[in-house]
């Protein structure tokens, strides 16, 4: 990283969820500023409820934390759980949506 010293662009690293304030949420649709790249960071929220100008790569790990009721445990889990292939595409398709081409 020393090498490349300025060539290498600012990050802005911006998160997004539910309970993010709106406030806060509404930074992610902000075009990044001029020679810096923007990394959003989100929950399943924007799986299907946001597009983002300039999203260009979508790194998605294939899994959903899901709230599962345990009937032995009389109550709800917060359980890691594989997504399905519907929702891998859901969350591929975030890509190139409103770039050219």
């Amino acid at each position: 990283m020393k090498a490349l010293g300025s060539m290498v662009p600012e990050l802005i690293i911006l998160p997004v969820y539910s309970s993010l304030p709106s406030e806060m949420q509404s930074r992610i649709f902000e075009p990044a500023p001029p020679g810096s790249r923007k990394l959003v960071i989100a929950t399943n929220i924007a799986e299907t409820s946001i597009t983002i100008d300039g999203i260009y790569y979508v790194v998605d790990p294939g899994f959903v934390k899901q709230n599962i009721y345990d009937p032995k445990a009389g109550m709800d889990q917060l359980v890691v759980t594989p997504i399905s292939q519907a929702q891998a595409r859901q969350r591929s398709g975030r890509a190139g949506r409103t770039g050219p081409g």
